[in-house]
């Protein structure tokens, strides 16, 4: 198994990318109706909460399953090591585009041209992190065995199907209570 600070790594790669989908419903004020409350969306029972205890519990199942070998852990500790500090980088600039964009989105007199330059900011960063995540996967990938990579690729498969759920449960009824 890896170690607790390269599963962090990944842990906050993955989640980072799934809250960047979630941001509205979770950054809006409560009782807005985009979120909140009156919209039933919050707390650990609500669909987003579901969907993101399930990811990570099924993050945690992976991690057991995966059985890494004492070497491969040595391996992937050292690419982590090494592009630790783009790694961090590339997390704080999606995490500060994120908050620029909520920030825009909830000002108190929002524009819609700042809302949209700072949704591309926000974009372009996304996109820097996921050619950054391509390289790493590529460096991280062979050192798995078949097994290994069958099994990652079966937990995108169940976390795509969570979303799916997450999707489909706020398209059931009126997202704000009469």
């Amino acid at each position: 198994m890896l170690r607790k600070k390269g599963w962090v790594g990944l842990v906050v790669l993955g989640l980072s990318v799934q809250a960047v989908t979630a941001a509205p419903a979770v950054a809006a004020p409560s009782g807005s109706g985009v979120g909140g409350p009156a919209a039933g969306w919050r707390g650990p029972n609500s669909p987003i909460g579901r969907m993101l205890s399930g990811n990570v519990g099924r993050l945690l199942a992976l991690r057991a399953d995966l059985n890494v070998t004492d070497a491969q852990r040595e391996q992937i500790r050292g690419i982590l090591s090494e592009h630790r500090q783009e790694i961090v980088s590339t997390l704080r600039t999606v995490r500060t585009q994120r908050l620029a964009l909520r920030d825009a989105v909830l000002a108190n007199s929002p524009e819609e041209s700042k809302i949209r330059a700072q949704a591309s900011q926000l974009g372009q960063a996304i996109a820097e992190a996921a050619v950054k995540a391509s390289r790493l996967r590529g460096q991280i990938g062979p050192i798995l065995t078949p097994e290994q990579r069958g099994r990652i690729g079966q937990f995108r498969a169940e976390c795509d199907v969570s979303i799916e759920r997450l999707l489909e449960a706020a398209g059931q009824g009126p997202i704000l209570k009469p």
